[in-house]
């Protein structure tokens, strides 16, 4: 009698579709767990260990990782749903969060074509691949804003611009970028 009362709803108008749909948004929500969770073990190797990477390679991890997070929670929320028209009200609000990520993932995207195929982003790709440890890390505009606005650039001078040894000990740098 619980499981016909839990069922009722579905029967009215197009909402057995919210029913239907239902196993492919709990897939979604699995597989973007499973994203979000790779995509923190990603961070956390990055903190721990701190190696150079490429251009804007770390912003547009971040917007992936808050993409999958919205993803999480916008499919929870069309699981929720018992209407049709209730979860297509969810989808109409919700998009346009996902297009803006998207479109930043966008932007970060053509930033970093754009840095590697100039002379510089050559140069610094190269450098990366071939002699990592004797670089330091690149920084753009982005990264100069953040901690312009929210940190202090004197403190933490010695954790932008330090290299790794090959004893895992870090050595400041020389240089001032």
């Amino acid at each position: 009698v619980e499981r016909i009362d839990e069922l009722i709803p579905y029967l009215e108008g197009k909402n057995y579709l919210a029913l239907l749909w239902r196993p492919m948004h709990t897939n979604v929500i699995k597989m973007n767990v499973v994203c979000v969770f790779f995509l923190f073990l990603f961070f956390g190797y990055q903190y721990r260990r701190d190696p150079p990477q490429g251009a804007y390679v770390d912003k547009i991890m971040f917007l992936f990782l808050l993409f999958c997070s919205m993803e999480i929670l916008h499919t929870l929320a069309f699981i929720r749903a018992v209407q049709w028209e209730a979860l297509m009200e969810i989808f109409s609000a919700v998009q346009y969060v996902t297009i803006a990520i998207l479109l930043s993932m966008v932007l970060f995207f053509s930033l970093r074509l754009r840095f590697i195929t100039s002379v510089k982003g050559e140069f610094y790709e190269h450098e990366l691949l071939h002699s990592a440890e004797h670089i330091t890390r690149w920084r753009d505009w982005v990264d100069n804003l953040v901690i312009h606005h929210f940190l202090n650039p004197k403190a933490l001078r010695g954790r932008f611009l330090a290299l790794w040894t090959e004893t895992g000990k870090k050595e400041l740098a020389n240089t001032t970028r």
